[in-house]
């Protein structure tokens, strides 16, 4: 019997682990977001277990990401480290509320109604006229090929 509690207490660690890891990049990616003041809240209520005092401090904390995340973390390195440092926040706080577990489950539930799908496709349109130029990507790397005939040359 001590076997399969000491496999049940490693598996629940590791779902919490899992769960804290969820919650910090849902509340990050939420901090620019429309949701950012729903998963604010949400974060506040559970957090703060309903003091007033804790409440005040875990709004300042939330107020201090989603600024730095508004402003642009200069690395992803900058952005990962945001989302660790709420992941360990979470998993702080899951040790000592472990009966918490299931309102973070529900609050990063609820906020993943609230953010766009990434399958959800959207159209964006650019025109250039005359000799204009754009260069857009949206993930990844560009690469911009100009050709003799582009650099007023004739191509031959």
């Amino acid at each position: 019997m001590a076997d399969l509690l000491g496999v049940y207490q490693l598996l629940s660690e590791g779902w919490l682990a899992a769960l804290a890891a969820t919650g910090g990049t849902t509340l990050v990616a939420a901090a620019t977001t429309d949701a950012w003041s729903t998963a604010r809240a949400e974060f506040v209520r559970l957090l703060s277990r309903g003091d007033r005092r804790d409440g005040d401090s875990v709004s300042d904390e939330l107020d201090t990401l989603a600024d730095s995340v508004r402003e642009g973390p200069e690395s992803a390195s900058e952005l990962e480290s945001l989302r660790a440092d709420w992941t360990v926040r979470l998993c702080e706080f899951l040790e000592e509320y472990p009966e918490a577990a299931t309102d973070l489950d529900g609050v990063v539930h609820r906020l993943a109604g609230l953010s766009p799908s990434p399958q959800e496709g959207g159209t964006q349109t650019n025109i250039a006229y005359g000799r204009g130029t754009q260069n857009i990507t949206q993930h990844g790397s560009i690469h911009i090929n100009i050709t003799d005939h582009e650099r007023g040359g004739r191509g031959d």
